[in-house]
């Protein structure tokens, strides 16, 4: 006899002691079937040019990190190095000789009264109307040895390159007079010395003229010229220098 049927529940399809069978799931891959790996599509080529210029870039990145990593190491004052040395380094001069400002004249004396620091036929030709702008005069002094030397320098603005050219003519000839150092217009007072014509030196520069002479002190000789010059030659580049601020 079977059991009696409670109330709400449905009749069975299977008697209580057998077994309920759930269908297969066919939707899904067999788990006895071997895993598929799925196949991504190949990528699209590179171009050589692309593959040229990205290594280039890189090669460019590269180089700039290491001269940053360069300047950031060497760029440390003095004392701060790797060595951990505490020396400051040594000014050096520009040429030959390092040149101090005069004492008593430590800024240039400029003047458009051009004739009034020149002398004998460099004076005449200054004195001429229009022919020269400015005349800027300084004086320094530098260790030759273990000498000292008085060193001055004139620079000269002419109204044109050829009156330039005139005046260097005439100042590099002997007996023609010249610009007027300060020792000579006794700006300067050095005992001993009268004036600095000892060594000589000129250079011209369009309608401009430097002017450079130099003498021992205490005064030297006629043996000292070919030093004094070679002082002088080395002294033009201070010229501009003084040029610039007058």
């Amino acid at each position: 006899m079977s059991a009696p049927q409670r109330p709400g529940q449905q009749p069975g399809q299977y008697r209580p002691d057998e077994t309920e069978w759930i269908s297969r799931v066919t939707d899904g891959p067999r788990f006895d079937e071997p895993f598929r790996f799925v196949e991504e599509p190949p990528a699209e080529p590179t171009s050589p040019a692309m593959t040229w210029f990205m290594r280039i870039l890189g090669l460019v990145a590269v180089a700039v990190l290491s001269g940053a990593v360069y300047w950031y190491v060497n760029d440390k004052p003095a004392g701060q190095g790797a060595a951990g040395s505490t020396e400051s380094a040594k000014p050096t001069p520009d040429g030959v000789y390092q040149f101090e400002p005069h004492s008593q004249v430590r800024t240039p004396k400029v003047d458009s009264d051009c004739a009034s620091h020149a002398y004998d036929d460099t004076k005449q030709f200054l004195a001429q109307p229009g022919v020269c702008e400015k005349v800027t005069q300084a004086l320094y002094t530098a260790k030759v040895g273990d000498r000292d030397a008085l060193v001055s320098v004139s620079v000269v603005h002419l109204s044109s390159a050829e009156k330039a050219a005139e005046l260097r003519k005439l100042t590099d000839s002997n007996g023609t007079g010249n610009v007027n150092d300060l020792v000579r217009e006794k700006v300067v007072k050095i005992d001993g010395v009268s004036n600095l014509s000892n060594g000589y030196a000129s250079k011209e520069e369009g309608e401009i003229v430097t002017i450079v002479e130099a003498d021992f002190t205490p005064k030297g000789t006629k043996d000292d010229k070919k030093v004094l010059d070679k002082v002088c030659d080395d002294a033009l580049r201070l010229g501009k220098k003084i040029d610039e601020g007058s």
